[in-house]
């Protein structure tokens, strides 16, 4: 009886320390988590950036205002868990707010090859076809710039959205 009664207070001491240990493991374990999170983020962040060549090339055009370089990842590829853990996996982009996270208003998506915008509720956009034109020679000169910029957006839903 004596050994029996000492067997179990051995085990009750274990499984205190092991309840112990494990609080412990799973407070380490999340601050674990929450780093790991912070570094997969910042490894998305530099996969979605554009290359030092990129910027190289386009730095006349990164050198005025209210410009900007992006990269977009094809959705059919990318917007699943175990490739990216950002919503939409890169293929969406929001000029306003800055970020490849969808559900933010996006402007922009990219899936099976296509640029597509207006894709939400009764939001719409436009994209410009520069056919044969690099991006530097594209200013406000240029005619798909001109009739972007020339736009009036309508003011109610049921007006048309190209005059």
């Amino acid at each position: 009886m004596k050994c029996l009664l000492s067997l179990l207070t051995f085990v009750i001491f274990i499984a205190n320390a092991s309840i112990q240990a494990q609080t412990l493991d799973r407070s380490q374990l999340q601050g674990k988590i929450k780093a790991l999170r912070n570094e997969l983020k910042s490894c998305e962040d530099q996969f979605l950036s554009p290359t030092p060549t990129d910027l190289e090339i386009n730095a006349d055009l990164l050198g005025q205002p209210q410009t900007g370089l992006i990269r977009l990842l094809p959705r059919e590829v990318f917007d699943k868990p175990d490739k990216m853990t950002i919503s939409g996996g890169g293929a969406y982009y929001s000029f306003k707010r800055l970020t490849h996270e969808y559900g933010y208003g996006s402007d922009i998506e990219l899936s099976r090859d296509e640029f597509s915008v207006g894709f939400a509720g009764a939001d719409y956009g436009m994209i410009a076809i520069l056919n044969d034109a690099t991006i530097q020679s594209v200013t406000l000169g240029h005619p798909a710039a001109q009739y972007l910029a020339a736009h009036k957006p309508p003011v109610k839903i049921s007006e048309p959205a190209w005059k």
